[in-house]
């Protein structure tokens, strides 16, 4: 602002000013040419020159004056004689009916002044002297004789204005700097104070207290980055949280096998009766059971670097299925699970097959280890259009609501405590997740506490 004060009123000052005086005289002898035959043009004139301190006076083509106001002491139109006004007359005619001369106050210096000469309070060479502007327009009356409307108008030496504007500008350059400091002083602080106490809280986030706050203050930016980061605090302390979890299970999966494997492998080596194919086939179930936490381990870790691309293939959905829950036969037999699949129809989808029957293995699987005291799973193909529906039912204890969108996350699961699955290596979701997100499935889970749970997923039926 003030920077466009200095500009306007200052370094353009002049140029503004002498713009305005031209639109005056411009408008003066327009309006004249426009009322030339009027009865009262003479008064037009004298209201003209009396309020924008200008002379008026209409010429013919020899420079003669028929009609003339002057208000000004210094006139140049009434001072000069026939042969200047009617040369005025021509450029006018030669130039589209209308000429504007300026003349500089430079034209009328004494160029033999010379002020070192003299001493005390001697006036300038030119003080006094104005810029002058002459316009002249042709004007024709209704009879078809053409005269010319000349408008003098001097323009005042506004150095004295300039200066005055000068010294009241300093005045509020001054003023506002000072009072613009002050009010960055107060911005600045109340903007720095909140983000040096969201630096502190940060540092400690960083060494792990999470229970460190954000606090913005009271403006938005500073709001909006300081909820940002209780976000973050917030997800940084669920993914330790988890990380811990996962260490504790993962710890628990491996122990327990291994255990086991080194107890029966001593007690075999130590007491030969004990060396039967019993013993052996549990060594051998947990060196499965072991060996198949370490591959989701390591499939989940595949996965979710993107290491791991599906490779697409037309395939029976329903075949598959099938052949799954007939490798069941053992669990079924032996532990009273019963797998029950619902269909149609045969249905073909054009998936990566083994990433499939993946996740059907684990959607499977997590129902067997959660299944209620029915020890029933239902298997479900649902046709819908061009999608085909896979639903996988457990009647057991359910999933809270408020933590159902959870269980797809890494390292989750539900409830503090944990026990060894029946089946698998407890990673199957995660896995489930991601081999889905890669086909671009929908996939989800719908679960009532107390009477079980369903999961589903969706894919593009072929045929």
């Amino acid at each position: 602002m003030l920077v466009l004060l200095w500009l306007f009123q200052i370094v353009f000052l002049d140029d503004f000013y002498r713009a305005i005086k031209i639109s005056q005289i411009k408008l003066a002898a327009n309006a004249v040419s426009a009322n030339i035959d009027n009865e009262s043009l003479y008064s037009l004139m004298q209201r003209f020159a009396t309020e924008n301190q200008m002379c008026i006076s209409i010429i013919d083509s020899y420079g003669k004056q028929y009609l003339a106001v002057d208000v000004l002491p210094d006139c140049v139109i009434h001072r000069t004689d026939t042969v200047t006004t009617a040369i005025l007359y021509a450029q006018a005619e030669n130039n589209r009916g209308q000429h504007l001369d300026y003349i500089e106050r430079r034209e009328f210096r004494d160029d033999s002044y010379d002020e070192n000469n003299f001493f005390g309070k001697v006036p300038h060479n030119d003080t006094g002297l104005r810029d002058i502007l002459v316009y002249t327009k042709i004007a024709e009356t209704s009879s078809g004789r053409k005269y010319g409307v000349v408008v003098n108008s001097n323009i005042s030496p506004i150095n004295a204005t300039v200066s005055t504007l000068r010294k009241q500008l300093l005045w509020i350059t001054g003023i506002m700097a000072v009072v613009a400091m002050i009010f960055s002083w107060f911005i600045s602080a109340g903007i720095s104070k909140p983000i040096s106490e969201m630096t502190d809280s940060a540092k400690k986030l960083a060494k792990g207290d999470y229970n460190s706050g954000f606090d913005g203050g009271k403006y938005k930016e500073t709001n909006e980055l300081a909820q940002a980061l209780n976000y973050a605090a917030k997800e940084l302390q669920k993914v330790d949280t988890l990380k811990s979890e996962l260490i504790a299970n993962v710890s628990h999966d491996l122990r327990t096998p291994l255990t086991m494997i080194k107890g029966y492998s001593e007690m075999m080596r130590d007491i030969p009766s004990e060396n039967t194919a019993d013993n052996l086939q549990i060594i051998i179930d947990e060196t499965e059971h072991l060996t198949a936490l370490v591959n989701d381990m390591l499939d989940l870790s595949k996965l979710q670097a993107g290491a791991t691309e599906p490779e697409m293939g037309i395939f029976s959905l329903t075949g598959c299925i099938s052949n799954i829950i007939t490798r069941y036969s053992a669990l079924t037999d032996k532990d009273g699970y019963r797998i029950i699949f619902e269909y149609n129809e045969d249905v073909f989808v054009n998936a990566d097959e083994l990433m499939i029957t993946q996740v059907i293995y684990n959607l499977i699987n997590n129902a067997i280890n959660y299944a209620g005291e029915d020890k029933t799973v239902i298997v479900k193909q649902i046709i819908r259009e061009s999608k085909v529906r896979i639903e996988v039912t457990d009647h057991g204890s359910g999933i809270p609501e408020e933590k159902i969108n959870d269980i797809w996350d890494r390292y989750y699961k539900i409830g503090s405590s944990h026990t060894r699955t029946v089946i698998g290596s407890g990673l199957g979701l995660s896995i489930v997740k991601n081999i889905l997100k890669l086909h671009c499935a929908v996939f989800g889970a719908e679960s009532t506490p107390g009477k079980g749970s369903t999961f589903y997923f969706e894919l593009d039926r072929k045929y």
